[in-house]
């Protein structure tokens, strides 16, 4: 499961990486006009997106796993004779059944998590590759002496000593 999300993302940050470069290499070095969805602003969503669904399955899992290991409590404290174990796993199948059920919900929020942080990870690298795009505002030129020219305004200024 690790290592799957670990290649999922290392190549979706590849790709992306690589598609925004050929987009950029293929037009004129002039400014380029905003562009509303670009790969790496996609990927990144889709991650913070995926991050935020991995750690629901977790609470989810963590959830059910809590109410089978209270329901395994429940059921030792009202028959104990019932929770006695053969070594490895419990006699009873009902009692051995609620045990393993936790344990794999727990697994698997195990897993999510991992999942959930890798790809916030992931996100927050592709939030801080994305900086360095030009879709801010455009420059505004203002002429320098615009307020010579129409000899209009005033100044002000202050000192302070120490």
């Amino acid at each position: 499961m690790k290592t799957m999300v670990l290649r999922v993302v290392a190549a979706l940050f590849i790709a992306c990486s690589l598609a925004d470069s050929t987009v950029a290499s293929a037009q004129p070095s002039q400014p380029a006009a905003p562009r509303s969805w670009t790969s790496v602003r996609l990927a990144k969503w889709v991650l913070l997106g995926a991050a935020v669904g991995f750690g629901a399955f977790a609470v989810s899992q963590s959830q059910r796993a809590d109410d089978n290991y209270a329901e395994l409590g429940q059921l030792c404290r009202e028959e104990q004779e019932r929770c006695a174990s053969d070594g490895n796993s419990y006699a009873d199948a009902r009692a051995e059944q609620l045990y393993q059920r936790a344990v794999s919900a727990d697994r698997r929020a195990h897993q999510a998590i991992i999942g959930g942080e890798v790809t916030l990870l992931g996100s927050a690298a592709l939030f801080i590759y994305d900086l360095r795009n030009r879709r801010g505002p455009p420059d505004i030129p203002y002429p320098a002496n615009s307020r010579a020219a129409t000899g209009y305004g005033f100044a002000m200024g202050a000192r302070v000593f120490f």
